[in-house]
């Protein structure tokens, strides 16, 4: 006998009147399965891909999960009510984008770049006794504490096939927190949805994380096509923080290394090459000063042979007196 039903549900509304239409879009029957991972609703809207054989879409928002209890020899069963995740533009992620191109993925992305990531969503337990519980036994799957959802992030490092980018969230970090800042209106004025939507965009570098081509997605942006503005994804990437903000990145990320005195460190390293350079200079002079000092020499060595021939030290000293101007 089936131990745990889960039933995918859509609603839709197709009538003005507002009464909602159910289908059920497929069903999981586990069997001697005490727990099974579940979508996971929350305040914050949760993608979650699944694929149907009565729908081609395979995106969808979780709208809730129902658990019912067993029951007059009924197993435990969970509905998962789901709508589509509608998108307005088509979406590509890095990893398609550079099977159809032959530029490398350094002349695609690179430091202060903003990009979209799909980090996973937080799933929940549902066991056998109708219960929902959170999945802190499942140290395999995204936990509490963890970076999240999709989300706008910027790019830090590229490696062969991974990139390290830096999450960008909406919730105000503590101002005493120097691994954190919040970027300017200037870095988002591209962007359609994160430079419009009123929440500001904190950049959390104690978040860091190297995520995988096939997790990152150009964010919806304004960009100039053949001439036209338009409004999507593009592939082409090239959206990117001002200086002024990849400044304060890499000062956060030094912060988040453990580099305390970035800004005296670097001072420091500028006085430092400039005490180098001067310093190289002055050796350049001592050299040119030595040469002089030995050609000196030589031509005093001349003179005294010559004094020698010319009756002694003393004949000499008076020539040199005579064309001083002396007696």
């Amino acid at each position: 006998m089936p131990s745990i039903v889960v039933q995918y549900v859509e609603t839709t509304y197709p009538n003005p009147n507002g009464v909602g239409v159910q289908t059920i879009l497929g069903t999981e029957t586990l069997t001697d399965i005490v727990e099974t991972l579940l979508p996971k609703s929350a305040q914050h809207p949760v993608v979650f891909v699944k694929r149907f054989a009565v729908s081609n879409n395979h995106r969808w928002f979780v709208e809730n999960v129902q658990p019912t209890p067993a029951a007059a020899g009924n197993p435990t069963s969970f509905s998962v009510q789901l709508s589509k995740a509608i998108l307005p533009v088509k979406e590509e992620h890095l990893s398609e984008t550079l099977q159809k191109t032959t530029r490398p993925v350094n002349k695609i992305l690179w430091p202060g770049v903003l990009v979209e990531v799909d980090y996973g969503f937080i799933q929940s337990i549902g066991h056998s006794n109708g219960s929902i519980l959170e999945n802190h036994q499942y140290p395999d799957t995204v936990q509490r504490g963890e970076m999240h959802k999709r989300r706008l992030a910027i790019v830090n490092k590229l490696f062969d096939a991974r990139v390290q980018v830096v999450p960008v969230t909406s919730q105000a970090q503590s101002t005493a927190d120097r691994t954190a800042f919040e970027l300017s209106p200037d870095s988002l004025r591209e962007l359609s949805f994160y430079g419009a939507n009123g929440k500001p965009s904190w950049v959390v570098c104690n978040m860091l994380q190297t995520v995988s081509f096939r997790r990152i997605l150009p964010p919806t942006s304004f960009y100039v096509e053949r001439g036209a503005t338009k409004k999507g994804r593009n592939t082409r990437y090239g959206v990117e923080i001002t200086k002024g903000d990849l400044r304060a990145l890499r000062k956060a990320m030094a912060h988040t290394v453990g580099v305390r005195d970035y800004e005296q460190s670097l001072l420091q390293e500028h006085e430092l090459a400039g005490a180098q350079a001067q310093l190289e200079t002055q050796v350049r002079l001592l050299h040119d000063r030595e040469q002089e000092l030995e050609t000196l020499r030589a031509i005093a060595a001349v003179a005294r042979d010559w004094s020698e021939g010319m009756g002694g030290p003393q004949v000499l000293q008076d020539e040199l007196n005579r064309r001083r101007g002396g007696a």
